[in-house]
């Protein structure tokens, strides 16, 4: 008798032949395991692969942080997705970059900045402004879409980005980091567990509906 291939086994191949193929928007997927804090941030060490950090703002006054270590010149990408639920269609955190041979911030920021350091902020439109929403694949579930950081840095040093939302609204966010499609076999095993968990919405703190 010859078994058949378990629906776990067709899971599988999925995610590899998304992180594999050329047409595939492909994140590395991960979920925030604690606050994200100043002292306790999400390392990134290779920051042009593409990740997605499953985040929380958990309130009002919370800042998650994400530090990059900048060995060399690089490109820096990031941008936020919001899960497009109802009680998320008003919710828009903001996020900056932080770091040595940056602009000089031309507004103030949640933390404080280092001398000799800059900032790059971006916000999402005003609430009550429309704002694009987009489909992605791996967890196959729609996100509004906000603005995007991409720049070039030659300066090293230990850059950091951080996400809070102005309004003091809090949710879950996804912080996309990198862009870069080059996956090892730990990161492809990270993604077939985590993407399990995405398609269950697990990560969404409440219910989820569309708006």
């Amino acid at each position: 008798m010859v078994s058949q291939p378990q629906p776990g086994f067709f899971f599988c191949m999925l995610i590899v032949s998304l992180l594999t193929g050329s047409q595939a928007l492909a994140h590395v997927p991960y979920f925030e395991a604690r606050d994200l804090t100043e002292k306790v941030p999400f390392v990134v060490r290779d920051i042009t692969q593409s990740k997605a950090i499953y985040a929380y703002l958990e309130s009002a006054e919370d800042q998650d942080s994400y530090l990059l270590l900048v060995t060399e010149a690089v490109r820096i990408y990031a941008k936020t997705i919001i899960p497009y639920c109802s009680q998320y269609a008003d919710f828009r955190p903001s996020f900056a970059l932080i770091g040595p041979d940056l602009p000089t911030a031309t507004e103030d920021l949640p933390v404080e900045i280092p001398e000799g350091y800059g900032a790059i902020i971006r916000h999402d439109p005003p609430r009550g402004a429309s704002r694009p929403s987009m489909y992605e694949y791996f967890s196959d579930q729609f996100y509004f879409e906000a603005p995007v950081l991409d720049i070039n840095v030659t300066e090293p040093g230990d850059y950091r980005l951080i996400w809070w939302d102005p309004a003091g609204q809090v949710g879950d966010y996804v912080a996309i980091i990198g862009r870069r499609e080059n996956f090892s076999a730990e990161d492809m095993s990270r993604s077939m567990t985590n993407t399990r968990e995405l398609r269950k919405r697990s990560y969404i703190h409440g219910s989820c509906t569309e708006p």
